[in-house]
């Protein structure tokens, strides 16, 4: 067995900005993508836009980031914009 720490030091260590969000005054916007990244820590969205179809359980995203507001871009398929709909209706009886 390998000890990796030892075999493959890291001498570097480089961080990037996450790059699916944007901030105004005004706004919060985290985009939701292929990535299906949204539970960021200390990051609490106003608006949630969804692009290139993500593989993301959307009840549990509405469920932990409350939007205000949600967005499908055109990249998504007309069969998930649809889908998506039905879940941010049953979503905002809930909230």
């Amino acid at each position: 067995m390998i000890d990796f720490k030892n075999e493959y030091p890291i001498d570097t260590l480089q961080i990037e900005a996450f790059k699916n969000t944007f901030i105004t005054k005004e706004l919060r916007l985290l985009i939701l993508d292929e990535k299906a990244i949204y539970n960021i820590t200390h990051f609490e969205p106003s608006h949630l836009l969804i692009s290139n179809d993500p593989v993301a359980n959307l009840d549990r995203v509405l469920a932990q980031i409350h939007p205000k507001m949600v967005f499908a871009e055109g990249s998504d398929p007309p069969w998930s914009v649809s889908r998506w709909k039905k879940v941010v209706r049953k979503a905002r009886f809930r909230l």
